[in-house]
């Protein structure tokens, strides 16, 4: 994955949403975990195991809740 200009931790949620659309995610999750959940560069350090078992990760179909999991913890690694 290539890297950002911007720190993960300053992403807004714009590029938050853009990070998404890099793996392909479609509107629908994204809208759900960005536009409607305002998820952030922050937030997507700070998600633990139990966040993707509570909404609204839940909500996303066992593929995208998987693969959001990998991406986050990807992001995790690289930047704590």
């Amino acid at each position: 994955m290539e890297k950002s200009l911007i720190p993960v931790v300053d992403w807004t949620v714009v590029e938050t949403k853009s990070y998404l659309q890099k793996l392909e995610f479609d509107d629908k999750r994204i809208a759900l975990l960005c536009d409607e959940n305002k998820i952030n560069g922050k937030c997507l350090l700070s998600l633990n195991d139990t966040d993707f078992a509570i909404e609204p990760i839940s909500h996303l179909n066992l593929r995208d809740r998987k693969c959001f999991y990998i991406a986050c913890k990807f992001l995790q690694k690289e930047n704590l």
